[in-house]
């Protein structure tokens, strides 16, 4: 039986911050963590590894994430091409996800869970955790099968249960109003044979109660003129008598995919260049600011820093981020900024301290956050000159 310490964990972020912080997060956990800036990277390498080392236990990636991104990673993960990797655990993490029906994103991604950003280290070690024990979320898709027929309704309810569907049946039109009055379902197989109202009718009924819900009618004969009109009142699919039970439950399934797909592909587009432009106002904003700002995660590895902190150690920003706290010190004139930092993060409360870096006399204030400290310094020089 694994334990903590042999468990392996893959994680995939373009953002070097958020990269950094991540697999340091699973790494205290006891995790074994290797990490990739981009998906096409982590997919060659880990299929090249895969013989010897066998796949990761969990995937965590981010859908925005340069060249292949997050999404289409999950979709080759869960491809014929890449079958080792067929059953891993993928967990998503995007601020792209924020407001999204689990339901939906699991589905269109073929991911196991997914968190959105922002989030603190005890949500994300508890989603993995819970992948790691395969105690993966259970969401039963619900179906209203109507049709007058008791003995072909109780059929179909017993095939969609075994493949893990939640199914109620409806005979008449009055049950039916009873039914979507309760609760829009999902999925809808509307059968023609009610003497009560007309398969047209039964389709405006459920789209004007759950325009969301997949219907799908079963037909006795193929009328194309007839099939227009309906799919321009919503009807999804159709499926021909004799029936076919495991090809309209395949249908079904096949065309709630798809719906998915084009959903998230949208949702995934709109958010994210949301998301790119939230970026950008947060990195002109920081980077406008002449004060020494600093980021660093709970083990002291830099998160951000602006060109102050650059300037002191020789090496540029982008340099600097995913370094340790280590490679400023040595430039930094004294012991007095580590032990504030460190002090941040034992107290878990704001600090104040004051100090020298470089040559000049600063005043620093440093805050703890769910992913670490942030700390700015102003600086005091002419102050203490004056």
């Amino acid at each position: 039986m694994k334990t903590r310490e042999t468990y392996t964990a893959v994680v995939v972020n373009g953002n070097q911050s958020q990269l950094v912080m991540l697999s340091g997060i699973l790494q205290q956990d006891g995790l074994q963590v290797t990490s990739y800036e981009n998906a096409e990277d982590a997919l060659v390498l880990m299929n090249s590894q895969v013989d010897e080392k066998g796949p990761p236990d969990v995937i965590v990636t981010d859908l925005y994430t340069p060249g292949l991104d997050g999404w289409r990673f999950c979709r080759l993960l869960r491809s014929m091409e890449y079958p080792a990797f067929n059953s891993t655990s993928i967990l998503v993490t995007s601020p792209a996800l924020s407001g999204a029906d689990p339901r939906e994103v699991l589905s269109s991604l073929d991911a196991n869970e997914f968190l959105t950003a922002p989030y603190d280290p005890s949500g994300l070690l508890s989603k993995v955790r819970k992948l790691l024990q395969r105690q993966q979320p259970q969401i039963d898709a619900t179906v209203l099968v109507v049709n007058s027929d008791e003995e072909q309704g109780a059929t179909l309810k017993d095939a969609f249960q075994n493949r893990g569907y939640q199914v109620d049946l409806a005979g008449t039109a009055g049950e039916v109003e009873q039914r979507l009055e309760i609760c829009a379902p999902d999925f809808a197989v509307l059968f023609p044979n009610l003497e009560d109202t007309t398969p047209g009718e039964l389709l405006e009924r459920v789209k004007t109660q759950g325009p969301a819900t997949i219907v799908i009618l079963v037909t006795e004969e193929t009328d194309t003129q007839r099939s227009v009109e309906l799919v321009k009142k919503g009807a999804d699919g159709f499926v021909r008598e004799p029936l076919n039970v495991e090809h309209l439950i395949d249908l079904c399934s096949r065309t709630s995919r798809e719906r998915s797909l084009i959903q998230a592909e949208e949702l995934l587009g709109e958010r994210t260049n949301q998301l790119r432009l939230s970026e950008v106002k947060q990195q002109l904003l920081l980077d406008s600011i002449s004060d020494p700002i600093l980021a660093l995660s709970g083990n002291l590895t830099v998160l951000y820093c602006n060109d102050f902190y650059g300037k002191l150690a020789g090496k540029t920003t982008k340099e600097l981020v995913g370094t340790n706290l280590e490679v400023l010190m040595p430039h930094g004139g004294g012991d007095w900024m580590r032990d504030l930092l460190s002090q941040t993060l034992y107290a878990g409360s704001t600090q104040d301290g004051e100090g020298t870096l470089g040559s000049r006399y600063f005043h620093m204030r440093v805050f703890p956050t769910a992913w670490g400290i942030l700390s700015v310094a102003q600086d005091t020089t002419e102050r203490k000159k004056a």
